[in-house]
């Protein structure tokens, strides 16, 4: 069955050497909620993979999966490729890596990883061909959040954007400056992007003229990370002042909690969860209803500790 995986940052005690952890959900997730929310019998399993078990550093930032069925890591002391039983680790001394601290990953659909780093910029690694295929300078060299926008990939990073092409293995960025530097993002189709920002959340419009507008939608809101719900017609957002939707039709919002949001995932049932600063997990369902919290009582080891990035395998285990 698939692995819902989550980080799990520990913050309780930032001079223990295990304050960052990594979390594996061992639940397929279609079965997982019906049975936390049906039989209070049913336990969730847990298996944390740390230091111990090859990873290079406690900090883990980003993760992602690719078509051959690695797990990819990004710490701060380098890249991690995952096959469930070894850790491959790519850094500044065996790689093109301009930096060994990961802040971001995005796997793309052809099965090029796209590697954000926090003072090196970015690096793009082919799955396929098991090869680094190169580095590019972004503004200021930090990529917070990657993400797929149009025929191009979105960085976004403490200057702003950078929108990122390939042609014939060419590549071209065009950056655009924000008021803040932003955390991340996604895309909308047939009306831009909504960017998350530490001082709200705007909406990048592409004009007729070939320009672009940047649109404040909420403001005095440290914003995190975004979802777009086509079905619900609006954006889901995750912020430190709690979680919103946003629709995307009027661009009016409504506050759904004011749980200090970091990370969102959502599932193939089309539960959604939630990764809280010191809250544990929050799961919602379809109509945004809470369906189940794991933490804060420390049941599961999620009490004080920040939930950063979901992902969901593909295992037959």
């Amino acid at each position: 069955m698939p692995y819902l995986w989550c980080i799990r940052r520990d913050i309780m005690d930032p001079d223990k050497d295990n304050h960052i952890l990594l979390t594996a959900l061992a639940c397929i997730a279609a079965l997982f909620c019906h049975l936390v929310c049906s039989n209070a019998s049913q336990r969730l399993y847990l298996e944390q993979i740390s230091v111990s078990e090859g990873l290079p550093h406690t900090d883990v930032n980003a993760m992602a999966g690719d078509a051959e069925g690695f797990i990819w890591f990004g710490t701060y002391s380098g890249l991690c490729r995952y096959d469930g039983v070894r850790m491959e680790v790519f850094n500044v001394t065996n790689s093109i890596l301009k930096s060994s601290r990961i802040k971001s990953m995005y796997a793309a659909q052809d099965g090029l990883l796209y590697i954000g780093t926090e003072t090196g910029g970015l690096s793009v690694y082919d799955t396929v061909t098991d090869s680094f295929l190169m580095t590019i300078p972004v503004p200021l060299n930090n990529v917070n959040s990657i993400f797929g926008y149009k025929d191009r990939i979105c960085l976004c990073t403490d200057a702003g954007i950078s929108l990122l092409g390939f042609d014939d293995g060419n590549y071209s960025m065009e950056s655009h400056w924000t008021e803040a530097g932003v955390m991340g993002g996604c895309a909308v189709p047939g009306k831009g992007m909504v960017l998350c920002t530490p001082s709200g959340l705007y909406l990048y419009e592409e004009t007729i003229a070939g320009g672009y507008t940047f649109r404040s939608l909420l403001t005095g809101v440290y914003c995190n990370s975004a979802i777009l719900l086509e079905d619900k017609g609006c954006v889901l957002v995750a912020g430190y002042d709690g979680c919103y939707t946003v629709d995307i039709g009027d661009w009016s919002s409504e506050r759904l909690d004011t749980i200090e949001s970091i990370s969102l995932y959502e599932a193939p049932d089309g539960n959604l969860w939630v990764g809280t600063r010191k809250d544990g997990i929050v799961c919602y369902d379809r109509d945004f209803n809470i369906i189940h919290r794991y933490g804060p009582d420390g049941e599961y080891g999620f009490n004080s500790c920040d939930i950063t990035s979901f992902y969901m395998d593909a295992s037959s285990v």
